[in-house]
């Protein structure tokens, strides 16, 4: 069940789902990788993992928590990894939302009256909390082009084909300047169906997402 492990060094561990059998999980000498078929088919795990020796990998099965132990660069957690159960519902899809996990809506304390370390100094060390909200999991099938992204991927296709590349006007140029950046829209709806919330995400890309509905 090797298909797209690197062939050069080894699989030092592995884990499964609990809940569904053919999830696979493989701790590499190059990164941590995933499988949704028993094996037949590994993808690699980026989202800030560095290409590292994973030596070994537990799951925490209550929050569905991926914790993993690297070999020199200490442990990293991949939050709720649930949405890799049904990740093979995106394919040939545009957009897909994975099922959202139940969210407690409640108010962060103020320590000592303010946020974060307060008044205690630099010599309290904290690190942030993952933001108060309903987590929304989405999956995008391709990238919002820009003009800039379709002139430069039209150029660099001319580059490949040993074609002339012509330098864009100045009207172009300026087109290219003023082009509202892309963004999505999110809808909160209740119940009944109404729309009570309505939000933008701006920091999005192809693959899966992830988007803070923060109660609102």
């Amino acid at each position: 069940i090797v298909d797209d492990l690197p062939e050069r060094g080894s699989v030092y561990t592995l884990g499964q789902d609990h809940e569904v059998k053919d999830l696979l999980f493989a701790g590499t000498e190059f990164g941590v990788f995933f499988s949704r078929d028993a094996g037949k088919k590994w993808v690699k795990m980026g989202g800030g993992l560095p290409t590292i020796g994973i030596r070994d990998i537990e799951i925490q099965r209550r929050e569905n928590d991926l914790v993993l132990a690297s070999f020199g660069r200490g442990f990293y957690v991949l939050d709720d990894y649930s949405t890799l159960r049904t990740i093979q519902d995106t394919t040939g899809k545009e957009a897909h939302i994975f099922p959202i996990k139940d969210a407690l809506s409640f108010i962060e304390s103020n320590p000592l009256g303010t946020k974060g370390k307060a008044s205690q100094g630099e010599s309290f060390y904290t690190t942030p909390n993952p933001p108060v909200g309903a987590v929304i999991r989405y999956h995008l099938g391709s990238k919002a082009m820009t003009k800039t992204d379709v002139r430069r991927a039209a150029e660099k296709k001319a580059r490949k084909e040993d074609k002339d590349v012509t330098y864009p006007s100045m009207d172009a140029l300026l087109a290219e300047d003023l082009e509202e950046k892309p963004y999505l829209i999110f809808e909160i709806a209740d119940a009944s169906g109404e729309v009570v919330s309505r939000y933008k995400e701006e920091k999005f890309s192809k693959g899966i997402n992830q988007s803070v509905w923060d109660f609102r």
